[in-house]
């Protein structure tokens, strides 16, 4: 687990939430980026940032992260027009 929050995500939780939403994926077999995803999500979540996040079981390719992809921009647009 990373020891310390990235210095620009810092910036941003200690600024406080704008008014937007950040979507965050990350698969389970991205080695790293899983725990750097877990820091970001919980920094920015205690700053009051409207963020979903998902993990996957999947690595970082397209076979993986294309559906996650599309789920994340519903997610973040809406359905659309019914």
């Amino acid at each position: 687990m990373p020891e310390d929050i990235p210095w620009v995500i810092d910036l941003y939780a200690e600024a406080g939430p704008r008014p937007l939403t950040i979507h965050l994926d990350v698969g389970l077999h991205e080695g790293l980026m899983v725990d750097h995803s877990r820091v970001v999500y919980d920094a920015l979540g205690s700053a009051g940032y409207r963020m979903p996040f998902d993990e996957y079981n999947g690595g970082h390719d397209y076979a993986c992260w294309h559906s996650a992809l599309a789920d994340g921009l519903v997610r973040l647009l809406g359905p659309g027009p019914g």
